[in-house]
């Protein structure tokens, strides 16, 4: 017996000594002999929270609700923003009923698509302008390729009743083009002989300026921008008791201008094309005219810069684009 251990000992102490430190030996045994693996235990407790990590940085502001409506519904907001919260909306489609004629085919009146009432008033309708006694027969209506259309005007205009333009807060849009000399041609006001009682608001344009009337000015009553009115042209204009504000082209050109406080007419109209003695005629071409008044709006209150382009935007009318007048016109009636 201790022969035997003294040989394996001698044995295991020379094996020992030929294998190198590095190679590792199986103590187990071959591996396709080697047992089944037993199964997973359960699993332990689980540990404390670790250390809360830095504070990230942060991210972009996300789009507000509103922007998303305007960026997915931008016809929809439009077209309900000027049929119901505009006191006006006066615009040309060839696909629709705007332009009224009677037997001879002179133009009668022209339809707003706006369904809203007089400020302070529930009663709900569509106004109309309707042509003046004293104006000279308007026959043509000129069509765009895309269907909107245009008024040829000389000595013809608009009366539009039961509206206003000289609200705490009020806005006009219109776009147009000059064709005739005159200097102060009036496109949109409700200007009347005993203006020195009231303060009067409006629009109007020669070749190369653009004046905007309801500006308190120690020397005119109008604002004036040097601007060429042979191209089409439209212009967006605010008058709030902080300030009025003007953006002609989207954003081609903008600036301020001071207010005169409003003061409210007993029988309030405005004209479009003229001035109510029937003066101040507009010679050109008027594609679009709306505004909106509201009498008490909240305290630095903002029209929405979005909706505005929207406006600005249906009505723009850009002057290289195939289809523009006098060059190539889709349709006259």
């Amino acid at each position: 017996m201790n022969i035997n251990i003294c040989i394996f000992y001698c044995l295991s102490h020379s094996l020992l000594n030929l294998c190198p430190g590095n190679i590792m030996v199986n103590i187990f045994g071959k591996e396709d002999v080697r047992g089944k693996r037993g199964d997973r235990g359960p699993i332990g407790p689980m540990g404390s929270a670790g250390p809360q990590g830095p504070k990230g940085q942060r991210g972009e502001p996300g789009a507000s609700g509103i922007v998303d409506l305007y960026n997915w519904l931008p016809s929809t907001i439009l077209e309900n923003f000027q049929t119901d919260s505009e006191e006006c909306c006066f615009i040309i489609r060839k696909s629709g009923d705007d332009i009224k004629k009677d037997k001879k085919r002179n133009i009668v009146s022209w339809k707003s698509k706006s369904n809203s009432s007089l400020l302070g008033d529930y009663v709900r309708f569509k106004r109309t302008a309707d042509i003046t006694s004293q104006s000279l027969p308007l026959k043509t209506v000129t069509y765009f390729a895309d269907g909107r259309g245009y008024l040829t005007l000389k000595k013809s205009m608009f009366q539009v009743n039961n509206v206003t333009l000289t609200s705490t807060y009020s806005f006009a849009c219109v776009t147009f083009k000059v064709v005739g000399d005159d200097l102060d041609q009036c496109i949109l006001s409700n200007w009347r002989p005993q203006q020195e009682q009231y303060v009067f608001r409006g629009i109007s344009a020669s070749k190369k300026e653009i004046r905007i009337y309801g500006c308190a000015d120690e020397k005119k009553d109008y604002f004036s921008i040097v601007h060429d009115s042979t191209i089409w042209t439209t212009i967006f204009v605010e008058w709030a008791e902080n300030g009025g504000t003007f953006d002609i082209n989207d954003g081609e050109k903008k600036g301020t201008f001071i207010v005169k406080p409003s003061t409210e007419l007993l029988e309030p109209t405005a004209y479009i094309g003229g001035r109510s003695d029937h003066s101040h005629y507009f010679n050109g071409y008027i594609s679009a005219v709306e505004w909106c008044s509201i009498l008490d709006p909240a305290k630095d209150c903002c029209f929405p810069n979005y909706l505005k382009k929207l406006i600005i935007q249906s009505q723009y009318i850009d002057d290289d684009e195939e289809g523009v007048p006098p060059h190539k016109m889709l349709k006259v009636t």
